[in-house]
This record gives structure tokens, sequence and C-alpha cells, in this order.
């Protein structure tokens, strides 16, 4: 996308890669279905054929649609196992991660419910509320 213009860290090129793998998957049902009506068209040109009321480029047609389709198959399911080795690729390791279920971030509880979070957007959000209640205040001895 961007990285070519712009440097990518590799917290950018694993969230990529992470969420790459389910739009394939998403995609494998209805390849399957696609080979199947392809399968069946071919079948029933090949007959017609020889049954002497089809031609040979129909046949030849359909038998291409099956070809493309099982390629397509074949590509879609590749594409999570391919996702999992380049995941394992950008973080260092040796071995294809999977990264099908949701990362657990381990946040320590907060201290008191004033200082909120160590999550800096959280603080940042507390901040501007108290600057906005501070205002507030202010303006109300104008």
């Amino acid at each position: 996308r961007g990285c070519a213009v712009f440097p990518c860290s590799d917290s950018i090129a694993s969230s990529e890669t992470r969420h790459a793998a389910p739009p394939e998957l998403t995609r494998l049902s209805p390849a399957f279905r696609s080979l199947e009506t392809a399968r069946a068209q071919f079948d029933y040109n090949r007959l017609r054929r020889e049954g002497g009321l089809g031609s040979r480029l129909n046949e030849l047609r359909s038998g291409q649609l099956v070809s493309t389709d099982e390629t397509l198959v074949v590509t879609f399911k590749l594409a999570p196992q391919r996702s999992q080795e380049a995941l394992g690729v950008l973080l260092g390791e040796n071995v294809p991660i999977d990264a099908s279920p949701e990362p657990v971030f381990d946040l320590a509880p907060p201290t008191s419910p004033m200082d909120g979070s160590r999550r800096s957007d959280l603080r940042l959000l507390n901040g501007e509320q108290r600057a906005a209640q501070n205002v507030f205040r202010g303006s109300s001895k104008d």
C-alpha cells in the first residue's frame, strides 16, 4: 500500500499480514461452488458433443473454466498458510504463526479511578476532560 513511498514499520506490516488471511477464507466457499458448477457444465458439454449436438469449442471453454476454478481453489486454500509464514518472518520466527485468535493485552488494572490507565490515549482523554472542566469553572466567574 503506502510502503513503497514511506518506510513501513514491522507493526504495520505484521498487522497487514494478520488481516490478509480472513478474506481468502471467505472466498473459498464461493470458489468451491463455482468449481462444482464448472465441472457440471463441462460434463454437460462433453455429453452433448458425444451425442452429436454440442461442439468441441463449448467443451474446451467449459474445461478451461474448470481449470481456472481449480487454480483459484488451490490459491485460496494456500493463502492462510502463506499469510502465517509471512507473519512468522515479520516477527522474526522460524515457524508460521497463526493469527486467527484475537490478541490478548495484559494491562494492569488502574490503581485509582482518577488515573484511568497506562494507555496514553485514555490519559490524553482524561486530561482533555479535566482541562475542559477547568475552563468551564473559570468561565462561571466571568
